[in-house]
């Protein structure tokens, strides 16, 4: 789990679910679900990006643009 105070958003790695959820720290909101790899281990936002690296070596990594995130990069 990872939070950006600056944009107020909350991100979450489901390990079982395979999916990284970006939640709004305002209302609660879901604002997006994007699909990662196995058993995530890590979430980092770093200038804008927000990374999860996963036990089965996949790396995701999503744009954090207004108005969408958008995933940009899932390696093996």
């Amino acid at each position: 789990m990872s939070i950006d105070t600056k944009r107020k958003l909350l991100v979450i790695g489901c390990r079982k679910l395979q999916k990284l959820i970006v939640m709004s720290t305002v209302d609660g909101k879901v604002l997006t679900d994007l699909p990662i790899g196995t058993s995530v281990d890590a979430i980092v936002i770093d200038h804008g990006q927000l990374f999860a690296s996963c036990r089965d070596g996949s790396l995701s990594v999503a744009a954090m643009e207004a108005p969408a995130i958008e995933r940009a990069i899932l390696s093996p």
